[in-house]
């Protein structure tokens, strides 16, 4: 599964689609008997926008909203080791939603993580090299496919900097994409 390898600053929008309505499809089912309720739903499922206390993003603030990991309130990452992969994001999926990730941003000035590696229900990704969005107007991309995380499964990113970044966050990076499942878990706030 080498699909994630490409990124691009034009968003695949025609993909992102298909992938919201597969995801919306199989949550659904997976679900039952709750149903997709749109996208301001009251009640049954819902969407929302994908945030760092989906994925315990590491830098620093706690919260309890997926499954007990600690969350965050903002994009970051702390304490990058030079040249060495560090865990960024490493958790279980909360068992109310799926994730799909849709692309990636870096607002650091003069950002320095270069490269990341998803690590997706064990199986290793290939390494993908971030640097060309630095070059874009704004440092985000898309990959040309997103990818989708079930309840319950392991949902890990490593990112590599040739030098050390310290503070909290050293660098603020995060990821774009959406939330599918449980309205209570969509819409909770920590």
């Amino acid at each position: 599964m080498s699909y994630l390898i490409n990124i691009t600053d034009k968003k695949p929008d025609g993909m992102i689609a298909q992938a919201l309505a597969d995801t919306i499809r199989q949550a659904t089912e997976y679900f039952k008997p709750d149903s997709f309720g749109g996208f301001w739903s009251k009640g049954g499922l819902a969407v929302t926008v994908l945030a760092p206390r989906h994925v315990a993003a590491s830098n620093n603030n706690s919260g309890t909203l997926n499954g007990g990991v600690a969350g965050s309130s903002a994009w970051g990452v702390t304490a990058v080791t030079a040249s060495t992969m560090t865990n960024w994001i490493n958790i279980n999926v909360d068992s109310r939603a799926y994730q799909i990730v849709t692309g990636i941003f870096n607002l650091t000035p003069n950002a320095k993580i270069t490269a990341i590696k998803p690590i997706l229900n064990g199986q290793e990704m290939p390494l993908i090299d971030i640097s060309e969005m630095y070059n874009y107007v704004i440092p985000r991309a898309y990959f040309s496919e997103p990818y989708i995380i079930s309840p319950t499964n392991t949902h890990q990113i490593q990112v590599l900097s040739p030098v050390t970044l310290a503070g909290v966050p050293s660098e603020q990076i995060g990821l774009t994409g959406f939330i599918v499942g449980k309205r209570a878990y969509a819409i909770a706030t920590s």
